[in-house]
């Protein structure tokens, strides 16, 4: 499986990359480039992501200056009503812009928007604490449809950890830019609204041997993996949380087919990007079945590299949405950065998701321009004779954060992990593990 990935990897992501901009509609992303000619701040928060890890950052930065006209007098970024998830997607994938290096005065033109968005998600999420006693959902958001895979109107997990994470990048960015009294505000919200979270995830969880359903009032069902969101792309979970080993265990075994994802609820089908959730969090547990997911992901592909939104199960063709999904398409380049270099608390971790085969003797592996929350990064990887030869470089904006960067090295028994210092340098690691350092 692995030399196949290692055959099939180049072709697909150039043809990916290629044509990630047919998902361009200048003044905003879209989902599809037959059917799905309209916005949607979800979306738009993958397809964003996509772009911003393709170096594609200047192209995004017009679209969020447009997210102002999207919201409305109370501050809804509003996609439809009943899905509140919006919110926490337009203020993370304003902050995701700004870590990557995007000018932070576009946050300080925006911030009545961002502001006005941070206090609805508070204001909404608080709008059932007048109910007499404890209840599952209090501090959640209120029920709704969200994301239509998940089925009818709940009080969905999905949508409360988005809303988190807007409100804490609307924090940082508040912190960012010197805007000490919102910054302070953002916190008691975020920390709040932390805390009643967590209240419902272990309530949830604790009633399903540790599995999180998609809502206190669900059992554990194929919508669970809307909660693994928590864990990556957002952050804002512990990967090594126990109830996200256990969903995501829960997952593997019981909606799968064919190697991919399967979700039986509104989409019936096997969902590529459903599929990649599942990987970005086998990664951040230092999971290898992640390589599985992506080679059945290779496999379902069309002759273009094309994925639709959801796979007929029997036909292979598409039975779901548009046959060219953006969401899909974009999930898969930043599933495959997230092999080569992805955030961790603190820093960067490079190469963590590279098999062994990728770095046998004679093999070279190179990052080019890389945008990170830390910076950009080039690394160089040659294998010669007995040793491996590493060479960096980071260049930050002047509002990044210096991180530690660490990289991954496949091993025998498990992966070793070596600190390089500085913003640039050279390491050579010989195979029987002993290192040589450069700066």
């Amino acid at each position: 499986v692995l030399n196949q990935i290692l055959q099939l990897d180049d072709q697909a992501i150039d043809a990916v990359r290629a044509r990630i901009h047919v998902f361009d509609d200048q003044d905003r992303f879209t989902p599809g480039t037959f059917l799905y000619h309209h916005h949607w701040f979800r979306d738009a928060a993958f397809l964003a992501l996509g772009f911003e890890n393709m170096g594609l950052g200047a192209r995004v930065a017009p679209k969020l200056e447009r997210y102002p006209e999207r919201q409305e007098r109370d501050g809804f970024f509003r996609s439809q009503s009943g899905e509140w998830d919006s919110n926490g997607q337009a203020l993370w994938t304003l902050g995701l812009h700004v870590r990557r290096g995007g000018n932070p005065a576009l946050a300080d033109r925006m911030w009545k928007a961002i502001a006005r968005g941070a206090a609805w998600i508070d204001r909404t999420r608080r709008g059932g604490d007048g109910e007499r006693g404890h209840v599952p959902h209090r501090g959640l958001m209120p029920a709704g449809f969200s994301a239509e895979h998940f089925g009818p109107n709940d009080h969905y997990l999905w949508d409360n950890f988005w809303s988190i994470a807007g409100l804490r990048d609307a924090r940082d960015l508040a912190v960012l830019l010197g805007r000490s009294a919102d910054a302070s505000r953002f916190g008691e919200m975020h920390e709040e609204y932390r805390a009643d979270l967590e209240s419902a995830i272990r309530w949830s969880s604790e009633r399903w041997n540790g599995i999180l359903p998609c809502s206190p009032y669900r059992r554990p069902d194929s919508a669970a993996v809307g909660n693994l969101v928590g864990a990556s792309p957002l952050g804002v979970v512990d990967p090594g949380d126990p109830w996200v080993g256990a969903t995501l265990e829960f997952l593997m075994e019981r909606c799968r087919w064919k190697g991919l994802f399967y979700q039986s609820i509104v989409h019936t089908g096997m969902n590529p990007y459903l599929s990649i959730q599942l990987a970005r969090v086998l990664q951040a547990r230092g999971d290898a079945r992640l390589h599985g997911i992506l080679q059945a992901l290779l496999d379902a592909a069309s002759p273009t590299w094309c994925w639709p939104e959801a796979i007929h199960p029997v036909s292979g063709g598409g039975c779901m949405g548009d046959g060219d999904h953006g969401w899909a398409a974009a999930e898969f380049l930043s599933l495959v950065r997230d092999l080569l270099v992805r955030e961790t608390p603190g820093g960067l971790l490079l190469l963590d998701g590279v098999p062994p085969e990728w770095l046998r003797p004679g093999k070279s592996l190179s990052i080019h321009g890389a945008p990170t929350d830390h910076g950009t990064v080039d690394l160089e990887v040659e294998h010669l004779d007995s040793e491996l030869v590493v060479r960096w470089s980071i260049l930050r904006a002047s509002h990044q954060a210096q991180g530690q960067h660490v990289l991954s090295l496949p091993g025998r028994a498990a992966r070793s992990h070596l600190a390089l210092h500085g913003d640039a340098g050279e390491i050579r690691v010989a195979m029987g593990g002993n290192q040589e350092s450069k700066q």
